[in-house]
């Protein structure tokens, strides 16, 4: 695991505001978004988070390559 789960439940917990702030300013550009789509990016950027997050440290897989 690249980072701690406390590190994880911390960038979780900030992404979920930023992503629902986004929405605001876009619409202060008069480009709109649904809940819908909002609540799809949201998931998929948690997604993207947790895999990264799972994904072996590349220090690691290089050692095991030599080895």
């Amino acid at each position: 695991m690249r980072i701690s789960p406390g590190v994880l439940v911390v960038l979780i917990g900030i992404a979920i505001p930023v992503i629902i702030e986004l929405r605001t300013l876009l619409e202060l550009f008069e480009i709109y978004v649904s809940v819908e789509a909002t609540i799809l990016t949201t998931g998929l950027v948690i997604a993207a988070i947790v895999l990264w997050a799972m994904l072996p440290e590349d220090d690691a897989t290089d050692r095991s390559r030599t080895a």
